[in-house]
């Protein structure tokens, strides 16, 4: 599980790049949230990757649609990621989490996932700044 919101989609992309490179024996899946179709970069990328990769599932979140952006073509899900979203969506046994994103975004995840029962050893994160803020 690849979970980005804004820039902290380029190091989920990057490991995006690298699981299919080396052809993960397990299904992949990259969900994104951008505020708008203007704030969503390499989504060209992301969808190629996904339409060529049948292991590859992407989802993208738009928190506040424009009139530009259309459903369904340049994201799925008009909102926030939730932890009720995650929960329901994506298959969370056993599954390992990467995350990257606003500060506010990754702390909802470390102790989202942890509240859904995620063991902390498959539980992992790019923060800048010391990790302790997350959890406090």
């Amino acid at each position: 599980m690849l979970l980005s919101g804004g820039v902290g989609l380029t190091p989920m992309v990057s490991i995006l790049d690298t699981l299919v490179d080396r052809r993960a024996a397990r299904p992949v899946w990259h969900v994104h949230a951008a505020l708008t179709g203007r704030h969503h970069a390499m989504k060209d990328h992301v969808r190629h990757v996904a339409d060529e990769h049948g292991d590859v599932n992407a989802v993208v979140f738009y928190e506040f649609p424009s009139d530009d952006d259309v459903l369904g073509e340049d994201f799925d899900v008009a909102g926030r990621i939730t932890l009720d979203w995650i929960k329901r969506e994506l298959p969370t046994a056993e599954a390992d989490f990467y995350f990257c994103g606003p500060k506010g975004f990754m702390r909802m995840l470390a102790l989202g996932l942890r509240a859904l029962d995620v063991p902390e050893e498959h539980i992992h994160f790019e923060f800048f700044g010391p990790p302790q803020d997350l959890y406090a």
